[in-house]
């Protein structure tokens, strides 16, 4: 069973950077990289908000994350990307947006 996450954007603070609180209580900052689609399915590519600020940009542990809700909602739930295909094809796609991003 995927792990749910849920979303809360801090008060305050940078849009790009939200909370994350795990079912077991534990809440993270997050920077929201970008978010993707996939085959109808929202998705969110993320890092650890401490992580992003490091100096050493160039070696960032992407996260990637399932996006249920509705954009109206006010708490949105993250789940675990447990297929690795979807997972890959996801990693596909951030690639593409992380080169134009590049340019």
């Amino acid at each position: 069973m995927a792990e749910e996450i849920t979303l809360h954007p801090e008060d305050g603070e940078e849009d790009d950077i939200i909370e994350v609180e795990t079912v077991d209580g534990v809440v993270m900052r997050m920077r929201v990289m970008t978010g993707l689609e996939h085959e109808g399915r929202r998705f969110i590519a993320m890092v650890s908000a401490d992580q992003f600020d490091s100096e050493d940009e160039e070696e960032v542990d992407v996260t990637f994350m399932e996006v249920v809700g509705k954009d109206d909602d006010e708490e949105q739930t993250l789940c675990d990307v447990e297929d690795e295909d979807l997972l890959n094809a996801v990693f596909d796609k951030f690639l593409e947006w992380a080169e134009e991003e590049d340019d």
